[in-house]
């Protein structure tokens, strides 16, 4: 990530999502912005996204999903959600590909309805 902020790229994905403990999260935003990293990456937090789900959002119910929220509007000058599946706090998992990480069902639309859950 550093390394492609420093060629240009400064506004990139950050690893938020899967800082989930007080002293990860405290680790990742000190590094972040209390380092020589500030000057060259922009971060933009995103509590979710379209292929992973935190254990701490697929156990946590609607108060993980609200405190994720809270901490990426107010951790980054720049956040976002993935959509419905955030909104209607979606928490279920498809499979378990790695510690922490979990790929989940997206809903797929068509004409502007859900269609079918796909993998």
């Amino acid at each position: 990530m550093h390394r492609l902020a420093k060629l240009g790229f400064a506004q990139s994905y950050t690893y938020f999502t899967w800082k989930n403990t007080k002293w990860e999260l405290t680790q990742y935003f000190t590094e972040m912005t209390q380092t020589s990293v500030r000057e060259f990456v922009r971060l933009n937090v995103w509590p979710n996204t379209p292929d992973i789900l935190s254990e701490y959002l697929q156990y946590g119910g609607r108060p993980a999903f609200m405190a994720r929220l809270v901490l990426a509007a107010t951790l980054s000058a720049n956040y976002g959600i993935y959509g419905p599946a955030f909104e209607l706090c979606e928490n279920r998992a498809l499979r378990k590909v790695a510690r922490s990480t979990w790929i989940r069902k997206s809903i797929r639309f068509e004409r502007g309805t859900p269609a079918a859950l796909t993998v």
